[in-house]
């Protein structure tokens, strides 16, 4: 069984995060591959679903003068623009789980999987290397 630990991800540290489950995840050998295609699947579907709602999150002025105009971009700025935004939040969010299906795996290779047969695991990504990133499924044991 390996088990990694969530952290410090595509310069994102975590340790902020609330405590509870998921905070480490494990799997073995005849799970690797799930984990990492629920994982790819996840990223992929939140990534579709945030790039249409960021349309959404862009604030129209209610008037034609400089305060409404300077109102909505302050108020777009904080909900998608800035780098600390609620959109931007959950955007990183996918990136944390795409650096997880890539540790994935490294951990699949070392259980001695190919690299066919690992990109074989998450269909949306056939013919990508395993480390493009993109699904998996969480059939993997996880440790609080």
């Amino acid at each position: 069984m390996t088990c990694l630990e969530s952290g410090d991800r595509n310069g994102q540290n975590d340790s902020d995060s609330p405590p509870g489950p998921g905070r480490t995840l494990c799997v073995r050998r005849d799970n690797v591959l799930h984990a990492r295609a629920v994982l790819l699947r996840e990223a992929n579907e939140l990534r579709a679903f945030l790039t249409v709602m960021a349309r959404g999150l862009e604030i129209p002025p209610l008037a034609d003068d400089l305060v409404s105009r300077d109102a909505a971009a302050a108020f777009t700025h904080r909900l998608r623009d800035a780098d600390d935004s609620y959109f931007m939040r959950c955007w990183q969010y996918t990136d944390n789980l795409l650096a997880a299906a890539a540790e994935l795996a490294t951990v699949a290779r070392k259980y001695g999987y190919t690299e066919a047969e690992i990109a074989a695991s998450s269909p949306l990504f056939a013919g990508r290397s395993a480390d493009d990133g993109a699904e998996a499924f969480l059939a993997a044991t996880v440790v609080e």
